[in-house]
């Protein structure tokens, strides 16, 4: 017997992930790449016993596997923990063949679960009851009696045969990427981890992108993958071939799956989208993570439940909201959610809003009235009488709403979309000493996406990528430092007790709601690299964060540095805001004198170099930005609170002059601007909350 050292991949995660356009085409599609790799792992072991081999897992280990199989048998399963989309393992076997074998077995394994999976979640959504209420009442004037669901929901919804001729490419390779590499194990350990995972990256440097497996000419193209037919049948009234009542009767389907009129997806993008109903969860009508409507919403929720005022208002629409969830126009646009710091329950009554919160956003009350009133056109009177029903309920949510509306504002819809990774990880990993050492440093990283878990629901987001070091969650804007922050500091103190030298870095992105999710997360990617790169550059041995705005309108906005130093300044920066000692004027001046004196057409190359302190920087003392620093430090005392001449300054005031007076160039002069604007927009959302309730920020 020879021991090979062998890894693979399961992907591609931009695939499974990246194309999302919702929060449940990223929670489901991150939870079957997690669900995938443990699959592969539980079919490793059990084939490997067959054939009297060993295996001894690596990454992750075995007790993580356990671990993960038994929480799974509990009611909160949605949070059982998760694998990355990659295994490391030592296999005893006779030659280099025998693992080739058991590879290909495992690519196997690996199709034949996906296929499983999507092919779970067509049916179960085909034969849920609420489905099935709404597309019996859209069945055609030529249509019998006994026409059945199946058949109504193959003629309106999906094509039955384009589906399944997609799930049958899934054996042939479509969709799914497996790549294996192994090699027998060197002198060292460091050696042979080195060697397999160069052979991995070699491996998939060399496959092959080939056509899709399944394809017919003339068929509308998926719009997550392009180069994949649509299984969907065309539901927009623009189409000339559907100028009638059919194309209603499919968008009104549509909608009861929670797919836009105009939308098209291929087979693995249409499960995931209705996935819920193949959900494992005790109550298929509740969400198993929070929407990112709903965590935008957090903090203005949080202060109607704090409010003795609004209370009320908000405890009249979660009633309203409780007894409409058998509606299936309501069941996708105002789907029972968990709320995002509290496990799975059935009885929600503690919740402070249980529900996918789109709707309270300006104006989704109004745009959803007006899309049902475009239904009540060519909808048979079955289901005209369910749309009644829907305007009514949304005539009893809106006095309330109105309510909060007043009593409160409009909700911010904004949230933070943030992407972690460890910092040099892949490569202390690689100079381990022995398997001993990586399953034990394999064993801290595991503990570490736990806690990443545990620590994102308490801050009242949403983890829904964990794969040791690296992350991918979204969060409310009053918590999304203090999360970052906690991540840091729990990641540096496992890493050294586990004598790992890493730090964390990470890209945070504050966005809107309605922001396509696609953009958002690869701003999130690009200030995660960037942070990584101006860490690299600055030498530092601290995990560095950067974050982007991206506004509804303006230019985005940008700033960078070492975790610990950005969350301290954005501390100050708040409690500026909060006593009165800064004002957005003062963002304001800043820009305004920088493009007065640095305009963009004469800007130099370093500008768009987030965190590199040189960029930008002219040698000698600049006469303009003296005078500009003077003067934005006189409209400071006059337009603030500041304590007056004669009184003393007090600490806060120092530290914000302090800050200003270290502006050492026109582009530290643009950055500045930039991180008081993003620090008031985090201030913002946390303005208003009880005490108990602030984000902890030093």
């Amino acid at each position: 017997m020879t021991s090979f050292l062998t890894a693979l991949s399961i992907g591609p995660v931009g695939g499974f992930i990246g194309g999302g356009r919702r929060s449940r085409d990223l929670w489901w599609g991150s939870t079957w790449v997690s669900e995938c790799t443990a699959e592969v792992a539980r079919w490793l072991e059990e084939e490997v016993k067959k054939d009297s081999l060993t295996i001894n897992f690596l990454l992750p280990t075995s007790q993580r596997l356990k671990d993960i199989r038994s929480r799974s048998k509990i009611e909160d399963s949605t949070y059982a923990g998760r694998v990355s989309n990659k295994i490391l393992a030592t296999i005893e076997a006779p030659s280099s063949s025998a693992i080739s074998e058991l590879m290909q077995g495992a690519e196997g394994a690996a199709r034949s679960w996906l296929k499983g999976t999507i092919a779970e979640c067509y049916q179960k959504a085909k034969n849920d009851p609420r489905v099935g209420r709404a597309l019996r009442n859209l069945r055609l004037k030529s249509d019998g009696d006994d026409v059945d669901n199946h058949t109504l929901f193959h003629r309106l919804v999906a094509h039955q045969a384009s589906f399944e001729a997609q799930s049958e490419a899934i054996l042939r390779g479509d969709f799914l990427e497996f790549n294996a590499a192994w090699t027998p194990e060197q002198e060292t350990f460091s050696e042979s981890v080195k060697r397999v995972w160069q052979l991995l990256g070699g491996r998939k440097a060399a496959r092959l992108f080939v056509e899709p497996s399944w394809s017919q000419d003339g068929r509308r193209k998926s719009d997550l993958d392009p180069g994949r037919d649509s299984v969907l049948h065309s539901a927009s009234p623009k189409d000339r071939e559907f100028r009638d009542d059919l194309a209603q009767h499919r968008a009104f389907a549509r909608r009861v799956l929670g797919i836009g009129p105009d939308e098209h997806l291929d087979a693995l993008g249409f499960a995931r989208r209705i996935a819920l109903f193949g959900s494992k969860e005790p109550e298929l009508s509740r969400l198993p993570f929070p929407p990112i409507a709903r965590v935008a919403l957090d903090p203005w929720l949080r202060r109607a439940n704090a409010d003795p005022s609004c209370k009320q208002a908000l405890v009249e629409i979660i009633a309203i909201l409780g007894q409409s969830t058998d509606n299936e126009l309501f069941f996708t646009w105002c789907s029972p959610a968990r709320d995002p710091d509290r496990k799975y329950e059935k009885d929600s009554s503690e919740s402070i809003f249980p529900f996918d919160a789109a709707f309270l956003i300006e104006n989704g009350l109004g745009t959803y009235r007006r899309e049902l009133e475009r239904y009540l056109e060519r909808l048979p009177k079955a289901s005209k009488k369910l749309v009644n029903d829907s305007i009514k309920t949304l005539g009893k949510l809106q006095p309330q709403v109105d309510i909060l509306y007043r009593r409160l504002g409009l909700p911010s819809p904004y949230y933070a979309l943030l992407a972690m990774d460890g910092d040099g990880v892949g490569s202390a990993l690689a100079k381990a000493n022995g398997n001993e050492q990586l399953r034990n440093w394999s064993s801290t990283l595991d503990g570490f996406a736990d806690e990443v878990e545990k620590i994102v629901r308490t801050n009242h987001g949403c983890a829904f990528y964990v794969g040791g070091d690296d992350s991918l969650a979204y969060l409310p804007l009053d918590k999304a430092l203090a999360t970052v922050k906690k991540l840091s500091e729990h990641f540096a103190k496992r890493m050294k007790g586990a004598g790992l030298p890493a730090s964390l870095s990470g890209g945070l992105v504050i966005a809107h709601a309605k922001s396509d999710l696609r953009r958002v997360r690869k701003a999130a990617e690009e200030a995660l690299a960037d942070a990584k790169a101006a860490r690299r550059r600055a030498g530092s041995t601290e995990g560095w964060l950067q974050i982007s705005e991206l506004p509804r309108s303006g230019p985005p906005r940008t700033c960078c540095g070492p975790i610990a130093e950005l969350s301290q300044r954005f501390y100050t920066w708040s409690q500026g805001f909060a006593k009165n000692r800064l004002s957005l004027r003062t963002s304001g001046l800043l820009r305004e004198w920088a493009l007065r004196f640095d305009p963009p057409d004469e800007r130099n190359a370093g500008e768009n170099t987030a965190g590199d302190d040189t960029a930008g920087n002219s040698p000698g003392a600049d006469p303009a930005l003296e005078i500009a620093k003077s003067r934005i430090r006189l409209q400071r005392r006059r337009s603030t609170k500041s304590p007056a001449d004669g009184e003393g300054e007090d600490k806060l005031t120092r530290q914000i002059d302090d800050r200003i007076e270290v502006i050492e160039s026109w582009q530290d002069s643009h950055r500045l601007a930039d991180e008081l604007r993003i620090a008031a927009r985090f201030h913002r959302a946390g303005r208003g909350l009880p005490a108990t309730d602030q984000e902890v920020r030093s």
